[in-house]
C-alpha cells in the first residue's frame, strides 16, 4: 500500500489537476520515442485516446509485441505513463539507467528469485496519487498468440489499493494494439482504447453484497505492522480485485487483436481488407478498420466465411498478387497512377539525398527483420536496432555538420535530414509497390487474374451478408451501436 508521509496528502492534492506527466516535461523522450516510431512503422494510428488525457489512470494493454508495445504506445499517448516492466532489464547498467529516466517502475517475477513486489504497488499507486497515468500489461508477459491471455490480478490490486489510499477517480482504460505484421520493418500499427471502467463505481457495487458485523483479524503484517483489519474489509476487497480483473479482460478482449488461431486472423483480416477497398476502391485501407471489421467478425464466428477467406489468402500467397491488385490491378492505368508517378520523379533528387544519409542504416534494418526469430522478439529488437543505428548515422552526420560549418551545419543536418528521410522512404516504398505490382501481372496471366477475382467476389458479398445480418439483429434490439462499433 501507499506509505502515509508528509508528502503524500499533497500528491493526493495534486490527483485532481490536468497535466501530470505532460509531454512538454519530457520533451526529450518524447522526441526519442517519436523518432523510433517514425523509423519503424510506416503509419501508428489510433481510434481516440480521450480518456487517458488527465487525471489517475491505469492504462491496460495487450502485450503482443514486447518492447515495441510500450514504444507504440507512448508515441501516440497525450502524456508520459509510468511503464511497469520486467525487473530483469534493471541488470544492464546502461538499460538501467533509461529505465529509471523515463519513470519505469520495475515488476519481481515468482519465478526468478525475488517475489517482494511491495515497491512496486507502492510506486504505481503514489504515481496514480499524483494524476499520472501507469502503463501495465495485465497478461504478465509477451504472447505469440493473435488473442488475449489470461489476465493477472495485478492492474486491479493496483487500482483497488490506491483506492483504499485515498485515490479517488481512478479509471482503468483499456487498449488494444493491432499490429499488420509486428515483426516487419516499416509495417503499420493501430491502437484502439476501449471502454473505460470506472474504478470508485466497480468497487462500491463489490461491495453491495456484503453486510453483517465485521469479525476482526490480524493481517501479520501485510497491511501494516499492528494494523488489524476485518474479514469484511478483506472479503470487499477481494471481491473488487475480481469484478475488476474480469472487466480487464472483458474489455481487453473488446479492443484487442482476439482470433482462435493464427488461420482466422489472417482469413479475417483479409476478408475485412477486401470487403473496406470495395466500399472505396481509390483509398488504402487503414489498418485501424480493418481490424475492426474483423474482430467483430471473429466475434460472430463465420466459419464458412472464415474458410473462403482461408482459400482467397491462400490463393493471394500462391501466385504473389494482394488484394489491392485483386480488386483493380489489371487496369494498366489510371488518374492516381499516372500522378503518383509524376511526384515519385520529383521526389528522386531529395531521395538520393537520403539515400546517401540513410541508406546503410535501413538496409541494415531491414535485413535484421529478416532473421529467422519469434515475431514476439522481433517485434523487440527491431526498434531497438533502429534506434541504435539511426541514432549513431544522426550523431556521425552532425558531427560532420559542425566540422564543416559548426551551428549553421548543424543546423543545416537537421533540417535536411528528416526530409530526406521521408523522401527516401516514399521512393523506395513506392517503387516496391510497382514492382510487387508487375509481378502480379505476371504472376495472374492466363485466367489466374480471373479465377482470383471470382473468389474475392464470393468472399466479399459474404462479408457484406454478416455485416447486413448484424445491422437486422442491433435493430432488432432497438439500439444503434451499429456492427459492434467497426463503422
Amino acid at each position: 500500500m501507499v506509505e502515509e508521509t508528509a508528502e503524500y496528502p499533497a500528491a493526493l492534492a495534486r490527483s485532481t489537476l490536468p497535466g501530470a506527466g505532460a509531454w512538454q516535461n519530457h520533451r526529450i523522450l518524447r522526441r526519442l520515442i517519436d523518432s523510433v516510431a517514425w523509423v519503424t512503422w510506416r503509419e501508428v494510428a489510433i481510434d481516440d485516446l480521450n480518456a487517458t488525457a488527465t487525471g489517475p489512470v491505469l492504462l491496460v494493454a495487450n502485450h503482443f509485441g514486447g518492447v515495441s508495445d510500450a514504444i507504440v504506445l507512448m508515441s501516440v499517448l497525450p502524456r508520459r505513463p509510468r511503464v511497469l516492466a520486467d525487473d530483469q532489464i534493471w541488470k544492464v547498467p546502461v538499460i538501467r539507467s533509461v529505465m529509471n529516466g523515463i519513470g519505469a517502475i520495475p515488476v519481481h517475477r515468482g519465478n526468478r528469485g525475488s517475489t517482494d513486489n511491495t515497491d512496486m504497488f507502492a510506486s504505481a499507486q503514489e504515481a496514480l496519487a499524483r494524476g499520472e497515468m501507469v502503463l501495465i500489461f495485465p497478461e504478465g508477459i509477451t504472447r505469440e498468440e493473435p488473442s488475449i491471455g489470461k489476465v493477472r490480478s495485478g492492474a486491479a490490486r493496483i487500482a483497488v489499493g490506491a483506492r483504499e489510499a485515498g485515490v479517488k477517480g481512478v479509471r482503468i482504460v483499456p487498449a488494444g494494439i493491432h499490429y499488420e505484421d509486428k515483426a516487419a520493418f516499416r509495417s503499420a500499427v493501430f491502437v484502439r482504447e476501449g471502454e473505460p471502467i470506472d474504478v470508485d463505481a466497480e468497487v462500491a457495487k463489490a461491495a453491495g453484497g456484503l453486510g453483517g458485523s465485521p469479525e476482526v483479524v490480524d493481517t501479520g503484517g501485510t497491511v501494516g505492522d499492528g494494523e488489524e483489519r476485518s474479514v469484511e474489509e478483506h472479503g470487499e476487497e477481494r471481491r473488487s480485485v475480481e469484478r475488476l480483473t474480469s472487466l480487464i479482460e472483458e474489455r481487453l478482449r473488446a479492443s484487442a487483436p482476439d482470433y482462435d488461431d493464427w488461420r482466422e486472423a489472417r482469413a479475417l483480416q483479409t476478408a475485412s481488407e477486401a470487403f473496406l477497398r470495395s466500399l472505396e476502391p481509390q483509398r488504402p485501407v487503414p489498418v485501424g478498420l480493418r481490424d475492426r471489421l474483423a474482430s467483430w467478425l471473429a466475434a460472430r464466428e463465420p466459419q464458412e466465411l472464415t474458410d473462403c477467406a482461408d482459400r482467397y489468402f491462400s490463393a493471394l500467397d500462391h501466385t504473389g498478387a494482394t488484394d489491392a491488385w485483386a480488386s483493380q490491378g489489371r487496369k494498366l492505368i489510371s488518374l492516381t497512377r499516372v500522378l503518383m508517378a509524376i511526384i515519385w520523379v520529383l521526389l528522386l533528387p531529395y531521395a538520393a539525398l537520403g539515400a546517401v544519409a540513410w541508406a546503410v542504416p535501413a538496409l541494415i534494418t531491414w535485413l535484421v527483420s529478416k532473421i529467422r526469430m519469434a515475431p514476439a522478439v522481433m517485434a523487440t529488437v527491431l526498434p531497438l536496432v533502429a534506434l541504435i543505428l539511426f541514432g549513431v548515422t544522426t550523431g556521425f552526420w552532425l558531427r560532420t555538420g559542425w566540422s564543416r560549418n559548426r551551428f549553421a551545419g548543424i543546423v543545416t543536418v537537421a533540417l535536411v535530414l528528416p526530409v530526406g528521410f521521408a523522401a527516401f522512404v516514399v521512393v523506395v516504398e513506392r517503387g516496391l509497390l510497382w514492382l510487387r505490382w508487375s509481378q502480379n501481372r505476371v504472376m495472374t496471366i492466363g485466367g489466374r487474374g480471373r479465377r482470383l477475382g471470382d473468389l474475392r467476389s464470393e468472399m466479399v458479398s459474404m462479408v457484406a451478408d454478416e455485416v447486413l445480418a448484424g445491422l437486422d439483429i442491433e435493430a432488432d434490439r432497438g439500439t444503434s451501436r451499429t456492427t459492434g462499433g467497426f463503422t
